[in-house]
């Protein structure tokens, strides 16, 4: 389990970073991630993610069998998001539909693929 320090140290160095609901760090080289709806949390300052709120996070998804996203945007701000893994491209496609999202994103080939 890594702590939120760690955590912060990571996405500030590397951009992003992907936890298991244990606060472990996963890593997917094959499949699509989906981002799930209405789970996203967006801050402008890195100190705004507590260890409160990434608690929060993690039971998110535990309970929806996900894992958690937490990454810097385009703009600089900080996103932390419930995301899923599926094998099937159609299957996640529908889940991302179904989620309201723009786009999933293919692990094996490192790009978006648009919904």
């Amino acid at each position: 389990m890594n702590t939120l320090k760690e955590i912060k140290k990571i996405v500030k160095e590397n951009g992003g970073v992907t936890l298991d609901s244990n606060r472990d760090i996963v890593s997917f080289n094959k499949g699509y991630i989906v981002s799930t709806k209405d789970n996203n949390f967006n801050t402008t300052n890195l100190r705004n993610i507590t260890a409160k709120k990434l608690q929060e996070y993690c039971e998110k998804a535990k309970k929806m069998g996900g894992v958690l996203g937490i990454y810097t945007r385009q703009d600089k701000s900080y996103d932390i998001d419930i995301n899923k893994n599926f094998d099937n491209l159609q299957q996640a496609l529908k889940f991302g539909i179904e989620n309201n999202q723009e786009a999933i994103y293919d692990s094996a080939k490192q790009d978006v693929i648009f919904c």
